[in-house]
């Protein structure tokens, strides 16, 4: 078994253990957006990055395996800022219209921007110039 502590936190997991699920064990969530057990871990939303002493970059915590002593921060003013910009980008190529949603109410990404006080995007994405409106003129296709 493998020793580290997280938030303070001692924790034990064992060998080959993410900080993700070693964080997760110890009742501790880490946001993430594109994690699926078992399905996908291509740690490409970034937004489970972490602050691990003795690493100079944030690693994503569902692609980090941990490592005997490690010491893991989830919520230092760095990650928060750092987990806001990524929020912020995201939301850069994301149809905005929240309340017209199906899932509003119910949407993870809404979920953290309103926990880290995202309310809109201050990038232009590649998605913002695309036109909304249905175009319907084929009576046996439509495209929205």
């Amino acid at each position: 078994m493998i020793n580290l502590t997280i938030n303070g936190i001692p924790v034990e997991a064992a060998e080959g253990t993410t900080i993700l699920k070693a964080a997760a064990s110890a009742g501790i969530e880490i946001p993430t957006l594109c994690y699926l057990e078992e399905v996908n871990d291509i740690g490409s939303c970034r937004l489970c990055i972490v602050d691990v002493e003795g690493m100079e970059q944030m690693p994503p915590a569902c692609r980090t395996t941990v490592t005997e002593g490690m010491v893991v921060n989830t919520e230092s003013p760095e990650v928060r800022a750092a987990r806001k910009l990524i929020l912020n980008l995201l939301l850069s190529n994301h149809h905005q219209e929240c309340f017209s949603c199906p899932h509003n109410g119910r949407c993870d990404l809404q979920r953290y921007c309103n926990e880290y006080g995202v309310e809109k995007s201050t990038f232009e994405g590649t998605r913002s110039g695309i036109a909304s409106e249905v175009r319907d003129s084929n009576p046996f296709l439509s495209y929205n």
